[in-house]
């Protein structure tokens, strides 16, 4: 049986998974069935900067949504197998496979003044891509990702609030060598204190505490703890229209003695609303550090632009734009002190042997998709997505992936 053949029986498989779905829905307990297929066609297959490969990806992806709610709490979960069956994988790729996407949202108000809240997101893939946020994920290698993230809610005063939280994500490789440069767990604990100064105005006071571990297999010291401190404000510009501003400083104290700790200015300033009736933009300014996406350096400082517009262009057909626009710099201050010129890219050894360690790496990712409502319950997708690096310590590459597709709910 050939793999496409598998495809379309999956395809007929879910039709009958859905009506046995849609009979088990109880009162209080809905239950929503979904099946989506796409197909993607990329330039570059790996993300390399060399030797591109064209591939066209086939996905599946049946999913199933459960909701529970009562008068104080609500329970959110998510599933979704994909089948995705692959035009032309690599030496250690496979031509078909099986990927997993989970995800949960717990809600619960304890009190009038105290709410709670978990979420948790498991993934696992080998699709190569660059997050939102900017990350850069490595291609052609299955890992696992996952995030859990817990938090409280308190109403200290008739105008003052108090949110805390903490999340921990990790992010698993297979293959041993990729895993010893990109596995990693991030810790994150965070407080923000708000209070309403006028109708529209709060007064935001953050403190967040971060922990970077990685792989210690290459025996170089990569961990490191973050800790920053801002002041700002946030403005309620209309009803569906949300700003912020927020300045402080953030510190790098780094596990290898070797490495002197250092601080530096971090900023975010956010706006988020609608424009009109039908056209909805936001977007994220910020400067700062994180986690390093080029091995081995240990951080990375940053400053980057995202934004993003919807629109209604009619009842049935929406219009989505979103970027993302970087600078990292990598500095030979935030290298381990057992590092030698093996451990970097190829184009940072030639760097290297120019007397040159340090280096910036540029991100930009821009993402369209254009929706059409075909029915109440069937959809039709379109998009395209640019992604392009170029780094001086990592490896640089351009890929363009087209994508069509469709969905129907149940």
């Amino acid at each position: 049986m050939t793999k496409a053949m598998q495809a379309i029986i999956m395809v007929l498989v879910v039709g009958v998974m859905c009506q046995a779905v849609v009979h088990a829905e109880e009162v209080g307990q809905p239950v929503r069935f979904s099946v989506s297929a796409d197909v993607q066609a990329t330039d570059n297959r790996d993300a390399v900067a060399n030797g591109e490969e064209e591939n066209v990806d086939l996905y599946v992806r049946p999913r199933l949504d459960l909701v529970h709610e009562t008068g104080n709490s609500r329970l959110d979960l998510y599933y979704v197998p994909a089948y995705r069956y692959r035009s032309e994988p690599g030496d250690t790729q496979d031509e078909s496979t099986w990927q997993h996407d989970f995800g949960a949202k717990g809600f619960r108000d304890i009190s009038q003044r105290t709410r709670v809240r978990l979420h948790e997101h498991f993934l696992l893939t080998d699709d190569p891509a660059i997050e939102e946020g900017g990350t850069i994920l490595r291609g052609d290698q299955s890992y696992i990702q996952n995030i859990l993230e817990g938090g409280l809610n308190y109403d200290l005063l008739k105008y003052s609030n108090v949110d805390l939280s903490v999340q921990n994500r990790i992010k698993r490789y297979d293959d041993d060598p990729v895993a010893v440069r990109s596995d990693e767990d991030i810790t994150t604990a965070r407080a923000d204190h708000r209070h309403q100064i006028n109708q529209t105005l709060r007064s935001l006071v953050s403190v967040g505490y971060s922990m970077f571990a990685y792989d210690s297999g290459a025996n170089l010291e990569r961990d490191f703890n973050s800790v920053i401190g801002s002041v700002g404000l946030e403005n309620t510009f209309s009803v569906n229209t949300l700003g912020s501003l927020a300045v402080g400083w953030q510190t790098r104290d780094y596990d290898d003695e070797a490495l002197d700790a250092d601080g530096l200015p971090y900023v975010r300033a956010s706006l988020e609303g609608l424009l009109g009736a039908d056209l909805r933009v936001g977007g994220v300014v910020g400067h700062g550090a994180r986690d390093a996406d080029a091995y081995p350096f240990v951080s990375q400082e940053y400053s980057e632009v995202r934004a993003y517009a919807a629109a209604a262009l009619t009842p049935k057909v929406s219009l989505r734009v979103s970027g993302t626009y970087r600078v990292s710099t990598y500095d030979e201050d935030d290298v381990p002190s057992g590092a030698t010129a093996a451990d970097f890219s190829a184009v940072a050894q030639a760097r290297i042997a120019a007397g040159e360690t340090s280096g910036d790496e540029i991100t930009l990712v821009g993402d369209i998709q254009l929706s059409v409502a075909l029915t109440e319950r069937a959809a039709l997708t379109i998009g395209h997505r640019l992604e392009d690096i170029d780094s001086d310590v990592g490896q640089s590459f351009t890929k363009n992936t087209s994508r069509v597709g469709g969905s129907l709910s149940f």
